[in-house]
């Protein structure tokens, strides 16, 4: 059996407790869960405004976090911590924005994958 501990700066050790007198001593590796984000809701919003987008994940390791829009990266962050929340502000939605599918991807330092996506559209006043 193991426990994971969060330190100060984020890094997530492993301690191990003294064996069971019953069970004795274990060798089994800890348990690291797939990661969660919270679901993206498609929304709409007026030319020249600006718009945040933003989840919060959680995993057993730490994660990078990739934005996406119509399937193209444009954000990339590299993160230690394995819990917390991402936002992508879009300054100045225009023309160019008519409609996107916007999305962020966590992948934990397994390869496991979990994302989510909406719909921005324009809305015309």
């Amino acid at each position: 059996m193991s426990m994971y501990i969060e330190t100060y700066d984020a890094d997530v050790v492993s301690v191990h407790p003294a064996p069971c007198p019953i069970c004795g001593p274990t060798s089994r590796e800890p348990y690291e869960s797939e990661p969660t984000v919270d679901l993206l809701e498609d929304q709409s919003a007026t030319r020249g405004s600006s718009v945040t987008l933003g989840v919060s994940y959680h995993s057993t390791s730490p994660v990078t976090i990739t934005w996406s829009v119509d399937g193209t990266v444009i954000a990339r962050q590299a993160d230690r911590i394995s819990h917390g929340q991402t936002q992508l502000t879009i300054r100045r939605f225009d023309n160019k924005h008519h409609r996107k599918r916007f999305s962020v991807e966590v992948v934990d330092r397994r390869g496991r994958r979990q994302g989510t996506s909406c719909i921005l559209t324009m809305r015309y006043c």
